[in-house]
């Protein structure tokens, strides 16, 4: 640091500045990152119940016309 003219302390802190602005970008942009990554966990979470629709599904079409009741599909 003692041998360092004003010229380049200067250009360093520009540089030093430039580094800290795009920090503060990045982690806007990391930030929207995560907002759209939990819209699409919330979106998708229902995925877990296809199954049990797929299996509903299954009972409806291979009983024809038998009672929705006896495969305790309705309450």
């Amino acid at each position: 640091v003692k041998g360092v003219s004003e010229e380049t302390a200067s250009l360093v802190a520009g540089q030093i500045n430039a580094v800290r602005i795009n920090q503060l970008e990045c982690k806007d942009i990391l930030r929207q990152q995560l907002l759209v990554l939990n819209t699409i966990a919330a979106n998708t979470a229902f995925n877990k119940h296809l199954a049990k629709i797929d299996r509903i599904i299954t009972l409806l079409e291979s009983n024809g016309g038998d009672s929705l009741r006896s495969q305790g599909l309705v309450a």
